[in-house]
């Protein structure tokens, strides 16, 4: 009788472990492995570029380290042409599995589809490495295993499904603290990729990135498919109360509500909802800007991977290469900890709404972008991640509230869309802003941030109308429950039509 007690009281302790801890370390691992792979493949394109064109630096001890201007001009060209060929074959397939993946999460579940991204992850991480153990392997590889990792989905699809499933697992009261975990496990993820990435390379060379993400991948397939618990497909039905209509998940499988319609994908009734074909416009409206929200933060964060290396190497700032990795460290670990402390802390012990968090932390970026712009020292350089505290807040405010707003069905074809709007946002913000800099640069170079800035304050206006325009009678935010409002004098069988959503006139 004792080993059975100590045994049971095991397997519930256990259980009780992968309630709390289950989607969070994947989504950490992804990010990290995805953070060692970017950098890693340019730098090693780079080198490869230089020795083709010239073979004679195979005989120096520094390679490619000491090129003359001409020399560098030529092979940053080269190099360039093939970062565009190679993005171009994997953000094509990525597109595509995102709406694919995003369909087929919302049929059978989120988390039968977590080991996919990182098998073929895996099998592009395999051709990464053959690639680096031959120096005069041809580059062409690159392109197959960049289409694979694409085929997958990536890290975006691997992030979509995590937020999908906290969404589906996690009550209303804790899902924008849950939300913030998984931000804050990205960001963590970030941090330590870019800080593993530098001296890994120096000391090992590239093999040793493509051997460590082939671990970190296999162990993520083993992890999402033995760890991650099931999340059940939770069918759902609606309540109502004296003045607002509620959407509640119920496990009756008598209930033939919400069961949609087999002629329209979950995906396009997704996009249904964000470009407002259901009957209560305002909701469509919320989701559609709320997408638009998370998409400029987006924006910003890839303008500044873009400028800012350029931009702190230039005068007044001049920051080493080892200066400028202590920066981004610091701006991400600073992030993660508003992520982890301040987001989840106040979710629980005060009663502010989603959208309140969500404009508290993009005003936090507004400040971070006019503070880089007008920066002149690295004195005042290394006080942006004190201002970068609450930059990270505003994804997961917007995440938790979109989760509550549509119905259980329909929350990966949103993320997918989230997804979708982040993958084409990057491309048009990469060749946007590498354009604008050098443009620039003369007479302000801190103009991108400035410009960041005002793409924020857009946010920042749509958030604000948000919170003047839907009003208590609209919509009720209790707790961080963001409920809709019905008018029960105007509630008859054809309102209730489960074919219909959730949103009413």
């Amino acid at each position: 009788m004792g080993a059975n007690a100590r045994g049971f009281k095991f397997k519930q302790a256990l259980k009780k472990v992968r309630n709390m801890i289950n989607v969070e370390p994947y989504m950490l691992l992804m990010s990290l492995a995805s953070n060692m792979n970017y950098p890693s493949q340019q730098g090693l394109i780079f080198q490869r570029v230089c020795l083709n064109q010239f073979p004679e630096l195979n005989n120096s001890s520094h390679k490619c380290d000491n090129l003359t201007d001409n020399q560098e001009d030529s092979v940053k060209t080269v190099a360039s042409h093939w970062n565009l060929v190679l993005n171009a074959f994997f953000y094509t397939p990525q597109l595509l599995a995102l709406i694919v993946c995003g369909n087929l999460s919302d049929r059978f579940g989120p988390k039968r589809f977590l080991p996919i991204p990182s098998f073929l992850c895996l099998m592009a991480t395999l051709v990464y490495l053959w690639e680096s153990m031959y120096e005069d392997a041809p580059l062409w590889p690159y392109m197959i295993g960049n289409f694979l990792q694409g085929l997958g989905g990536g890290y975006l699809c691997s992030f979509m499904l995590g937020y999908s499933y906290m969404s589906l697992k996690s009550s209303e009261e804790k899902r924008t603290s849950n939300m913030s975990w998984g931000e804050a496990a990205s960001n963590i993820g970030t941090f330590l990729g870019l800080l593993l990435c530098g001296p890994l390379i120096d000391n090992f060379g590239y093999k040793s990135i493509w051997v460590a993400n082939a671990s970190v991948y296999s162990w993520l397939i083993l992890y999402s498919i033995i760890w991650i618990p099931g999340s059940s497909k939770r069918r759902q039905v609606f309540s109502w109360n004296s003045r607002y209509t509620r959407l509640q998940a119920s496990d009756n499988s008598d209930s033939t509500c919400c069961h949609g319609r087999l002629e329209l994908t979950s995906h396009l009734r997704g996009l249904q909802l964000c470009f407002g074909e259901y009957r209560n416009v305002a909701a469509a409206v919320i989701v559609t800007s709320l997408v638009y929200v998370i998409t400029i933060c987006d924006l910003s964060g890839v303008a500044e991977g873009v400028v800012s290396y350029l931009y702190t190497k230039d005068d007044p700032i001049n920051l080493t290469q080892s200066e400028f990795s202590y920066f981004l460290s610091a701006k991400y670990l600073s992030a993660s900890i508003g992520s982890i402390l301040i987001l989840p802390v106040c979710s629980r012990k005060f009663q502010f709404s989603d959208l309140f968090y969500a404009t508290a932390g993009i005003t936090a970026r507004m400040a971070t972008e006019v503070y880089m712009s007008v920066c002149s020292s690295k004195f005042m350089l290394f006080f942006v991640p004190v201002l970068a505290l609450l930059s990270n807040i505003v994804s997961p405010s917007c995440r938790s509230l979109i989760s509550k707003v549509v119905p259980h069905d329909q929350i990966s074809s949103i993320f997918s869309i989230v997804a979708l709007c982040e993958c084409v946002i990057s491309i048009t913000a990469s060749v946007v802003f590498s354009a604008v800099y050098p443009i620039t640069i003369g007479w302000w170079s801190g103009f991108c941030y400035a410009l960041i800035a005002v793409i924020l304050l857009t946010g920042l206006f749509v958030l604000s109308v948000l919170k003047l325009k839907f009003s208590p009678d609209q919509f009720a935010l209790e707790s961080g429950d963001f409920s809709i409002s019905c008018d029960m004098n105007t509630v008859d069988d054809e309102t209730l039509d489960p074919n219909r959503g959730i949103f009413f006139d």
